[in-house]
């Protein structure tokens, strides 16, 4: 199977989750926008790079992005499912703070950079083909979710449906004025 192929197996598990829509132009749309960062930021990545010779995960496997899941360092709960790519990779291994590609903004940021609730990395995992990570955090805020939830996976199938499962800990409207 492809990358391509690869990728939309996991685009199609996130619209299930999220509720994604026409994932192969949001695809194109987003890998355009991987491949136009600037040259100060990808001379920033290598210099980062050679100071840390020794992790070297593999970006090209998934076209710049590999998915990230962050995970609670004392419960094991799933916090949220985001991506990476290697200035995010390096921001996070550098600050002890994890950093994502936001694929819906198209731009590097800090987790909990508008809300105040910042992931601090605990422990870092990677996979054995060294394209994917679990990173196990501290959440300050008590919420990862931007729906105001402890976790992005606050609800579950029960009897065909989607049942809330978890506690509402801020209001959105409120942090983000949406």
């Amino acid at each position: 199977m492809s990358d391509k192929g690869l990728i939309m197996i996991g685009w199609a598990a996130l619209d299930v989750v999220y509720g994604y829509q026409d994932c192969d132009n949001s695809l194109t749309h987003t890998l355009s926008q991987i491949k136009k960062i600037s040259s100060f930021e990808k001379s920033e990545v290598q210099e980062s790079t050679a100071m840390k010779q020794d992790i070297q995960l593999n970006f090209e496997k998934c076209q710049g992005l590999i998915p990230v899941i962050a995970q609670d360092a004392e419960t094991g709960q799933v916090l949220m499912l985001a991506y990476m790519n290697e200035i995010a990779w390096q921001k996070t291994i550098e600050t002890g703070k994890v950093h994502y590609w936001s694929r819906s903004r198209n731009k590097l940021w800090l987790k909990g950079e508008t809300s105040g609730h910042v992931q601090e990395v605990r422990e870092i995992l990677v996979d054995c083909d060294l394209d994917t990570v679990v990173i196990k955090v501290k959440q300050l805020g008590g919420a990862a979710c931007h729906k105001g939830y402890r976790s992005c996976f606050y609800r579950k199938v029960q009897d065909g449906e989607l049942q809330i499962c978890d506690e509402l800990i801020f209001d959105p409207k409120e942090i983000y004025g949406k």
